[in-house]
């Protein structure tokens, strides 16, 4: 079974009592697709690879003793790496945007 099918007998479950069971399905199923093309982000290791010069970005510099030391929003700069050897974990800040 692929994942639209999995996704089609789920929603055939969760809408069987359903009033509208057929586009209520349908659009789980367009929302388990989208899902699917738009993961979440994960945290990237900076030893693995950097964000681009002056990228924003949310920087956690760990510590085993504490976890998390901090978490810090920046605009990423070769020359002020925070942490020796690229010791950090970053996610891409998604633009702002205005309507």
């Amino acid at each position: 079974m692929d994942r639209k099918e999995i996704a089609q007998k789920a929603g055939m479950e969760i809408f069987k009592d359903s009033e509208y069971p057929v586009p209520n399905t349908y659009c789980f199923i367009k929302g388990v697709e989208w899902a699917d093309s738009n993961p979440l982000f994960k945290w990237i290791k900076g030893n693995e690879k950097l964000p681009k010069q002056g990228q924003v970005v949310l920087i956690a510099i760990p510590n085993l003793e504490f976890k998390v030391v901090s978490y810090q929003v920046m605009k990423f700069d070769y020359t002020i790496i925070p942490c020796k050897d690229n010791f950090f974990y970053w996610l891409p800040v998604p633009d702002l945007i205005l309507g």
